[in-house]
């Protein structure tokens, strides 16, 4: 299946990079106003030898390789994590929060798939980061009480605000939002997260290949029930973290060809490192010593 979907070499650079240990990134949490130049120092006085990030041929604001795990354990840097000044996230991940705030401040945003609230703490940060201040209505749902008390419990530590945790079955928004539409619609899937294979090593054994056609079927649902709630001009965006067509540009183009998908267009992602720079899609492949793989489809709904 790999050599079907990244070719003999890519399948077996894939396969070595899922059996080494995994890189590790920081993000600088802008939301509690704390500073690289801050955060880099105390890094660096902890021997952490932190190096400022690009991925996709663009600089990652505040994310940071570190050169392993054991300087995190110094007191000092222990600290900043307490104080919620430092978050540890997949260099990969930053950049999707990066591209999914976008350019132009949204006043309104729905997140699909929150979770622990590790894409809240770095799209809120980001915000802060980029436009001086943090989105006003910012809206979280997820399946899982368990996730949102968790949610509930980090965003306060790192600051960030959250005006509505919804728990709740997000195939059937309208009954958890009603008709309200939002700015940015954000909807970080479900996957089968091959792309993190070697954070989470146990999918290997867990995975079956119905799964694959499941998790693209959830999808299609996932994204025919938020079109609606994307406000004229808004952006869908949605994300997975794993390498199989089904889940990325085909479940993309499958809804591009609804009657719902219809309303949207397509924003190609810009790579200033690549000739003609254009790609229809944001991805990272999973290589030896870079970030995990990673995929996003930004989708403008027409006015």
């Amino acid at each position: 299946r790999l050599i079907a979907e990244l070719g003999p070499e890519g399948a077996r650079d894939f396969m070595v990079a899922s059996n080494e240990p995994a890189p590790i990134y920081i993000a600088v949490n802008a939301a509690k106003a704390a500073t690289d130049e801050e955060v880099t120092r105390v890094l660096a006085a902890a021997h952490s030898e932190p190096e400022a990030m690009a991925v996709g041929g663009r600089a990652v604001p505040g994310c940071y390789k570190v050169a392993s795990g054991v300087p995190l354990q110094d007191g000092r840097v222990r600290r900043m994590f307490s104080q919620g000044l430092l978050l540890v996230s997949d260099a990969t991940s930053q950049a999707i929060a990066s591209l999914v705030v976008g350019e132009e401040a949204p006043e309104s945003f729905l997140e699909i798939g929150a979770g622990r609230a590790t894409k809240t703490i770095l799209d809120q940060s980001i915000a802060q980061r980029r436009f001086g201040h943090q989105i006003p209505e910012y809206i979280t749902v997820d399946l899982h009480a368990f996730k949102t008390k968790l949610l509930q419990e980090r965003v306060e530590q790192y600051g960030v605000q959250v005006t509505e945790p919804i728990i709740g079955d997000a195939t059937d928004l309208d009954a958890l939002v009603g008709e309200r539409t939002f700015d940015r619609v954000f909807i970080d899937s479900p996957c089968t997260g091959l792309g993190t294979l070697r954070r989470h090593a146990d999918i290997r054994w867990r995975l079956r290949p119905e799964t694959i056609e499941e998790s693209a079927e959830l999808d299609a649902r996932l994204l025919a029930s938020a079109a609606p709630h994307v406000a004229p001009g808004g952006i869908l965006a949605y994300a997975t973290c794993t390498i199989t067509h089904e889940e990325n540009a085909d479940a993309v183009e499958k809804f591009l060809a609804t009657e719902a998908g219809a309303a949207f267009e397509l924003i190609p992602y810009e790579n200033p490192e690549l000739p003609g720079g254009d790609l229809p899609f944001f991805s990272t492949v999973l290589e030896p010593g870079a970030p995990d793989a990673h995929f996003l489809a930004r989708l403008r709904k027409k006015e």
